[in-house]
């Protein structure tokens, strides 16, 4: 069994993928800032921890690197240096202030200051659930209620789609109707071809975890379920990136010489993000 504070740490990074995905994919602010919240809790676990990654994660350098970069368009700076390093936003904000009477010595080279601190706090989300996702999927504890939620999150998010095509609901949980995005199929996320990509990804892991050695046989007949749930609703969104790629699944099974060889194939690709001795974007822990 995990550890109290390992699983609390589940229980959280959980928490805050499905709001992630199932608050209309985090697009209100509210959403975006409770999960920012959740993150920090569950990242907030792993602070009086002994382990240590013995590496450095290319995947959180890369996402650290992207938070510092906006960080960056915050930080105001002379008129002069805004004007030499991005002279269309410096033009824009300059007109902008003699629209309003006002021009500031200093400014940020972000044109939108709000929306650009909000991607901050998006990216951090990222940053905080990313290092959670590795220090737990390092595991191999970890690693089945890890690749559980991914699925079971995408099989929600499946059923909520089938739910609201087959009431012919124009409104999001009967709460929120789309102003600037016409889905295909009404689901939490609004882009056809995000749901889709989610759906997929989600028919994946379910595949492997239907397939493991040692499930139960109720188990495997949900996980097979649940994938299979994902993929009807991926292709209802009538996504054509959706489509490759249940395209390139189906040529894995395939050449994979059936279930068995299948099942290795998905057990590697399903733990690629938890088994850091088989990938680069993710760094072994040490006790």
């Amino acid at each position: 069994p995990l550890r109290t504070r390992d699983r609390a740490g589940v229980i959280l990074l959980a928490l805050a993928v499905a709001l992630a995905v199932l608050a209309v994919g985090g697009a209100p602010r509210w959403a975006s800032i409770v999960v920012a919240v959740v993150t920090a809790a569950g990242v907030a676990t792993t602070v009086t921890s002994r382990r240590v990654f013995a590496r450095r994660s290319p995947l959180l350098l890369l996402l650290l690197l992207g938070c510092a970069l906006t960080v960056v368009q915050l930080v105001p700076l002379p008129a002069s240096a805004v004007g030499a390093l991005a002279p269309a936003t410096h033009g824009l904000i300059s007109d902008s202030q003699e629209l309003t009477g006002g021009v500031a010595a200093w400014r940020p080279t972000s044109v939108d200051p709000p929306a650009t601190a909000r991607a901050l706090l998006n990216g951090l989300s990222l940053l905080g659930i990313a290092l959670l996702a590795l220090r737990i999927g390092a595991s191999d504890r970890g690693r089945r209620p890890l690749l559980s939620m991914v699925a079971g999150v995408a099989a929600v998010a499946a059923l909520l789609g089938l739910i609201h095509e087959a009431l012919g609901a124009r409104a999001l949980f009967g709460l929120y109707t789309p102003a600037h995005a016409t889905p295909t199929v009404l689901g939490p996320l609004l882009n056809p071809n995000s749901y889709a990509a989610l759906l997929v990804s989600g028919s994946i892991v379910a595949a492997g975890l239907a397939l493991g050695a040692g499930q139960p046989v109720g188990l495997r007949v949900g996980w097979s379920g649940a994938g299979l749930l994902c993929v009807g609703v991926a292709l209802l969104t009538l996504s054509r990136g959706g489509a490759i790629a249940l395209i390139v699944l189906l040529k894995m099974f395939t050449e994979a010489g059936g279930a068995t060889g299948f099942h290795e194939r998905i057990a590697n690709t399903t733990s690629a993000t938890a088994r850091p001795s088989k990938i680069r974007d993710t760094s072994p822990l040490i006790h």
